[in-house]
């Protein structure tokens, strides 16, 4: 398309209107409503939109309807990332997104160590994801499917299965040593 029409493109095409009258051709008024709707909409929804966010971050107290709004905007957004969920004894309290900072296994361990991950549950991995996951003393729980809150709820309610192959490099305990509590070494 962009081969056949390039070559046909002209100055008078852009700049006129079309008439049967005069015999021409031109897509200028196509081009202003296109321009004028694109700033209405903006005049509209940018407003509306940092009210909006304003008003969920600074005074919205339903925390369930806070969270359906922020995990729809994360969703609609196809950014790939991390959903991070902080628990009080089986129960989620604080649930946030990062997204993912660069490609491949030790950039995606590198992102989770600074929040102390020690738990990773997860989609279908490959082999070296697995290995770099197991090396930095992350419990892998892999292919799960499902949303996120549905995963952090199944493993707060330990109905999710864990990695066998993941094992501590210090004592070969069959999980994440970070959790010495549940037999590890503690180590790292």
């Amino acid at each position: 398309m962009l081969i056949k029409g390039v070559p046909h493109l002209s100055w008078e095409l852009l700049s006129t209107k079309p008439s049967y009258l005069s015999d021409t051709i031109g897509i200028l008024p196509d081009i202003i409503s296109t321009v004028c709707m694109v700033l209405t909409t903006l005049l509209v929804v940018l407003p509306v939109g940092v009210c909006a966010a304003v008003y969920l971050t600074e005074y919205a107290q339903n925390r369930r309807l806070v969270a359906a709004i922020e995990y729809a905007a994360e969703t609609l957004s196809g950014i790939e990332g991390f959903q991070f969920f902080e628990d009080d004894h089986g129960r989620i309290v604080r649930r946030f997104f990062v997204p993912r900072a660069g490609e491949g296994a030790a950039a995606a361990v590198a992102q989770l160590e600074p929040y102390g991950v020690d738990a990773l549950v997860c989609g279908a991995l490959p082999g070296d994801e697995r290995l770099e996951t197991a090396a930095a003393g992350i419990l892998l729980f892999p292919t799960f499917s499902g949303t996120p809150e549905e995963a952090a709820l199944a493993f707060l309610g330990g109905a999710v299965a864990r990695d066998p192959n993941n094992k501590c490099n210090a004592c070969g305990f069959q999980s994440s040593c970070s959790l010495s509590g549940k037999g590890g070494c503690g180590k790292t």
